[in-house]
This record gives structure tokens, C-alpha cells and sequence, in this order.
């Protein structure tokens, strides 16, 4: 287990995780995570403890010393971008759940589109019924396996959101209502009265 919750292995299920809330298409996530599990496979498992670190041009030359000849410079550079990307949206979203969106890279149709500068494309965020009406996003939260807390997004107003942090995954209802309770406790304002 890491300190940051940033390997290899937590890689694998956040990519899993966007493709599961339909935030990433699946076919991406999956490629995504081959070319995480393939062009990673030249390094120690101690190497691979805090993904977010690594120097992916060191990494695709070992790759490419340890296979030579097996693998074309093309391909390794998919894998490279790949990879990239991947590790991109994953800082993004360890940075800023709640503002987090996936950012997708059109592909070039054709070889001129290849040397333009792409931008990266922000899909809508993913909403309920009772969050459009209030007009805050509902984000969804994920936990990776080697986490044991959870961080909960609560919109509780237009342009308020409160995270509650360090939630363990098996809160009982006792516990629930304890910090329902506290949070209670901390309200100086009563609700406006409807006027008749």
C-alpha cells in the first residue's frame, strides 16, 4: 500500500472506475489500460509505486531496450501518449474531484491534422434531476483500493459544496446519525419562513 494511493495498481482502477460511470468510453479505458500495463511492464514494481512520477521518456526507452526489435518506435509512442494521458486525468482528478472532467484528445483525420496542436475536449458534467434544478453537478466519488476513507461531495446550496472527508467505508447508521448530530450542531442560521 502507498502513502499516496498513486501506483500502478490504482492507476488501473480509476481508469476502470470512469469507464464504469460512463464518464470515459470504454474502448478508451481499455486501451488506456493496456498501454499503462504494457509500456509499465519494463519497470520494478517498487518503480511503479507513485505512477504519477514517472519520467515516461526514460520509461518508453527502457521498454524499448528490453524488446528490441519487437516493438515498432510507432507503436511505443501510442503506448507513451496513452499512458500519459492516463496518469494526466488521474492527477487532475486526485487534485479536484469536484471539478473533475475527462479531457479527450480528438484523433487527426489525416497526416496535416497530425502536426496541428489539439486541444482537449471537456465533456458536460454528469448531473441528476434535483442538481440541475439547484444548478451544481453531482460528482461522483471514487475510492481507490488501497484507500480505506472516502471523500463525499455534498451540494447544499447554489454555488455551495461541502466535502465531507475521511468517512470509513463501513459508517454504521449510530455513526451516521452522531455526525448528522455534530453538523447539527454547527447551524447559526435557521431556514427562511414562507412568507403567507
Amino acid at each position: 500500500m502507498t502513502a499516496t494511493n498513486t501506483s500502478q495498481k490504482d492507476l488501473i482502477a480509476f481508469l476502470d472506475w470512469l469507464a464504469g460511470k460512463g464518464m470515459m468510453n470504454a474502448q478508451t479505458a481499455a486501451s488506456r489500460k493496456a498501454a499503462v500495463n504494457t509500456l509499465l511492464s519494463a519497470l520494478d514494481a517498487d518503480e511503479t509505486a507513485d505512477v504519477t512520477k514517472l519520467n515516461l521518456d526514460d520509461v518508453a526507452r527502457r521498454f524499448m531496450n528490453k524488446r528490441p526489435g519487437e516493438v515498432k518506435p510507432d507503436s511505443v509512442k501510442v503506448y507513451k501518449s496513452r499512458v500519459q494521458s492516463a496518469i494526466a486525468d488521474f492527477k487532475s482528478y486526485r487534485a479536484d474531484p469536484l471539478n473533475f472532467r475527462v479531457a479527450l484528445v480528438p484523433k487527426p483525420s489525416n497526416v496535416r491534422a497530425e502536426k496541428a496542436t489539439t486541444q482537449p475536449i471537456a465533456p458536460s458534467p454528469i448531473a441528476t434531476s434535483a442538481a440541475v434544478h439547484q444548478g451544481a453537478p453531482t460528482h461522483h466519488v471514487f475510492v481507490s483500493p488501497s484507500e480505506i476513507e472516502i471523500v463525499v461531495p455534498i451540494p447544499i446550496r447554489a454555488n455551495t459544496i461541502v466535502k465531507i472527508v475521511g468517512l470509513p467505508s463501513d459508517l454504521t447508521k449510530q455513526e451516521a446519525a452522531k455526525l448528522a448530530n455534530v453538523i447539527q450542531a454547527f447551524a447559526t442560521v435557521d431556514e427562511p419562513k414562507d412568507s403567507p
